[in-house]
């Protein structure tokens, strides 16, 4: 699967997984998956992640492991409206740094981080934090 149909979005799906494809960018419409819980995009050749994606409420599992990622992800914390995110594995992209917006994310329990380039870690205030990878 080289791109998504848009329609699918547009489906009352609760889990999506887009695992193992040769997905290199989603479509705006993400954003109105408004019932998804779990996104999985992980093992494509993403590097870029639409703004829509910000308006996933629901959104508790979000796994962009194995990727093209770079920089940081596009999310800032006045948009980011995933706050019951408990679950991101961004290991294994090219991440510089992670998104001061996670700060919002209350119900964090699980950032997986690892084999990134990060420079810093400007978040560090949650006590929801059961499990943290950063390994290089």
């Amino acid at each position: 699967l080289q791109t998504v149909p848009k329609e699918l979005f547009f489906l009352p799906l609760k889990q999506l997984n887009l695992r193992s494809n040769n997905l290199m960018a989603l479509p705006s419409e993400v954003g109105c998956a408004a019932s998804l819980v779990e996104l999985v995009l992980s093992e494509n050749q993403l590097s870029a992640l639409p703004s829509g994606m910000q308006e996933l409420e629901q959104l508790e599992v979000l796994d962009l492991a194995k990727n093209q990622l770079t920089g940081e992800l596009p999310w800032t914390a006045t948009q980011w409206r995933g706050r019951k995110l408990k679950r991101l594995d961004v290991s294994q992209n090219r991440l510089t740094s992670l998104p001061e917006s996670l700060h919002a994310c209350e119900q964090l329990r699980e950032l997986l981080a690892a084999k990134n380039q990060l420079r810093t870690l400007d978040f560090c205030d949650h006590s929801s934090l059961v499990s943290l990878d950063l390994s290089g």
